[in-house]
């Protein structure tokens, strides 16, 4: 890792912030916001995404590891009044469901 790269995970991990799940609502009904699944890097798939690396990308979006928030997650988010983690990669929101909260 170059020192470049690692200034900007730096750089990402300082953009990330807790949303509530409601606040999203617009995002989401646009289409803008996408899911990771547990058990990936919130950071180094945002650092994978604005560096367009389709090779590191295309497994995780093929195995639906990151996607589209499904209606279903979406609901349940809402009626658990749940807070996400996210980050912005333009245009995308990257969210992942905070386990902690």
């Amino acid at each position: 890792m170059n020192e470049d790269s690692s200034k900007n995970r730096l750089d990402l991990n300082k953009e990330t912030a807790q949303f509530a799940w409601h606040e999203l609502q617009r995002h989401f009904a646009a289409g803008m916001v996408l899911h990771l699944k547990d058990g990936h890097d919130l950071v180094e798939i945002a650092f994978q995404m604005s560096q367009d690396n389709t090779d590191f990308m295309a497994p995780l979006i093929e195995a639906k590891k990151l996607a589209a928030v499904e209606d279903q997650q979406a609901l349940d988010w809402y009626e658990r009044d749940v807070d996400v983690w996210g980050i912005i990669v333009h245009p995308w929101i990257i969210v992942q469901e905070n386990k902690e909260a």
